[in-house]
């Protein structure tokens, strides 16, 4: 399964999905998308730039999310975006085909969360979000 992020915007969440897909078997993290976000906002977030964010994960990076999808043949992507644009790149993402993990929160209100479940529902694809903790090393241990 060959998977993408996009947006970087998290302190936990870009790190933590790059991690935890280098551990599953038969995933393959191959790219990430900024969507839009500028280089000092990335670095804010999660600690280095888009590059550095890169090249650490061995990724090919974009700018534009779908763009991404299409020239990755990517099955699934992990948006990692500000809660008030997950909807925004959801919408984007659906059509493409591609199944999404949502950071949580998916959105910041009703109305929003409303446009991902229809997005997802009208593409036909399978959206999840939640917690990710699970993947926490302490968590794991105990």
């Amino acid at each position: 399964m060959r998977l993408g992020i996009a947006g970087l915007a998290s302190v936990y969440y870009p790190h933590a999905f790059a991690g935890a897909a280098r551990r599953i078997e038969g995933v393959e993290l191959v790219a990430a998308a900024t969507a839009g976000r500028s280089e000092a906002a990335i670095r804010a977030g999660i600690g280095m730039g888009p590059q550095d964010y890169a090249a650490k994960y061995a990724l090919k990076l974009y700018d534009d999310p779908v763009e991404m999808v299409r020239q990755e043949g990517l099955d699934g992507v992990f948006i990692c975006a500000e809660f008030s644009r997950m909807y925004e790149l959801a919408e984007a993402l659906a059509p493409t085909g591609v199944h999404l993990y949502i950071a949580k929160a998916m959105a910041n209100t009703v109305e929003r969360a409303e446009r991902i479940v229809r997005a997802c529902e009208r593409a036909g694809i399978v959206a999840a979000t939640g917690p990710t903790m699970r993947f926490d090393a302490g968590l794991r241990t105990a």
